[in-house]
């Protein structure tokens, strides 16, 4: 069994914000709502703008939505002041897609992310993910 120290008070609040980004980006796809005001608070302005790009054209038209639970697993790969680097999987295999409130039979599925958080005032936003190295979902 390997232990973990537990994480500092910087780290706390870093994966705080990391885990509120996500709750807002599963939020926003379940309603699904583009200008979800938890999603709005914790992405930067640019990531903003591509994620609700993505929920009008995959969801709002066709008239879709996602529901069900996305697990996570962050491990912080490299921090500095103004950055930081979390290496992830999102595993969204236990979501269901649902088209005008019916089951469609279509799941999520799991994916290695990396996502890169800077610090705001306000604390830290994610300002951009992409995908992340294949361990993270080992």
């Amino acid at each position: 069994m390997r232990m973990q120290a537990a994480p500092d008070a910087a780290t706390t609040a870093i994966l705080r914000d990391y885990l509120a980004f996500w709750d807002g980006y599963t939020r926003a796809f379940a309603a699904p709502n583009p200008v979800d005001p938890l999603l709005r608070a914790h992405a930067d302005p640019n990531l903003l703008i591509s994620v609700m790009h993505e929920i009008q054209t995959n969801l709002v038209a066709p008239g879709r939505s996602i529901a069900g639970p996305v697990r996570l697993s962050p491990a912080v790969r490299s921090r500095t002041p103004q950055n930081v680097v979390i290496d992830d999987c999102f595993d969204a295999s236990h979501q269901q897609f649902l088209q005008g409130g019916t089951p469609t039979g279509e799941t999520g599925t799991r994916s290695a992310q990396t996502v890169t958080l800077v610090a705001r005032p306000t604390g830290w936003t994610a300002q951009s993910f992409a995908p992340g190295p294949v361990n993270a979902c080992d």
